[in-house]
């Protein structure tokens, strides 16, 4: 639909408690568990195969340090109605949401995992909506959400909600220490381009969408890099439009003289800020 040389396929936080954000994301997000060992859960859409997210298990810090890594992972639902059973499940539950927006594409709504994982729940607008300019480029705003209209386009809730299949993984968005820097890395890594930038992030995308990963370095320029045993963003995972993609990925990264390790099946990439990516092609 939007022409993306890649798509979105699953994020893993390493957390400190996971029986307790097993529950949380069960409770809070309605997904079920699909995949299931004493140190690693994978959780998404019920009847679905594919997991949305995966948490493992990892050691509590000795010392709390601020790092680089996520800034919130974002769930596309497919309609506002489904926007709307959400937000009445986030009610009824007293979730702890922390904000609202429409941003002229999308409508979304914020909070944040028990461990401080931001999670973004939206729907997009229709196309036509879109204010897509001449060149592509698509800039967002942020503006009040309609939260009535969203809360009065609610289907029924009859028992525990769930997360309504054809969910997804819409964007994620990072947490970096430059993000013009970053932009310029992961376009280049992932065949992207800029659909919005401000001075301190920017919103990028492979196609037509208006952005599948978004960068800001508003926690400042002294953090520590993402580590892949500390808790956080441990990494996240593509799939590539086809095996000729998958190459060029690894080679654009290659050339950047970018971290590539060899995985079982794939590659993952590691940017300057410790955040990590998985590649896997199409069958």
């Amino acid at each position: 639909m939007y022409q993306e040389t890649f798509d979105l396929e699953s994020v893993t936080l390493n957390v400190i408690n996971l029986p307790y954000m097993v529950t949380f994301y069960r409770q809070a997000l309605g997904m079920a568990i699909l995949e299931e060992s004493p140190e690693r859960v994978g959780l998404g859409v019920q009847g679905s195969d594919q997991p949305l997210l995966y948490l493992e298990a990892v050691a509590a810090p000795q010392e709390s340090q601020a790092r680089y890594g996520l800034y919130h992972v974002a769930y596309l639902l497919p309609s506002r109605e489904d926007l709307g059973t959400f937000l009445v499940h986030a009610i009824k539950q007293a979730l702890p949401l922390i904000g609202a927006s429409d941003h002229g594409y999308s409508e979304a709504i914020y909070l944040e995992d028990p461990e401080g994982n931001g999670i973004e729940v939206y729907r997009d607008k229709p196309i036509s909506q879109w204010e897509i300019e001449s060149d592509g480029r698509i800039p967002g705003v942020t503006l009040e959400m309609d939260g009535q209209g969203v809360y009065d386009s609610a289907k029924p809730l009859d028992g525990p909600y769930k997360m309504p299949e054809g969910s997804r993984i819409g964007h994620i968005h990072l947490s970096v220490q430059d993000s013009k820097r970053a932009a310029v890395w992961w376009n280049q890594v992932l065949g992207m381009e800029t659909k919005f930038q401000m001075s301190s992030a920017a919103w990028m995308s492979s196609g037509t969408y208006h952005h599948q990963l978004a960068a800001n370095q508003w926690a400042g320029s002294r953090l520590a890099p993402q580590e892949p045993d500390q808790a956080g963003l441990k990494h996240f995972s593509i799939v590539a439009s086809s095996p000729q993609e998958e190459a060029a990925i690894v080679k654009r990264a290659q050339d950047l003289g970018a971290k590539v390790q060899a995985l079982e099946g794939g590659w993952q990439v590691t940017d300057s800020n410790g955040i990590s990516l998985d590649r896997k092609s199409v069958v």
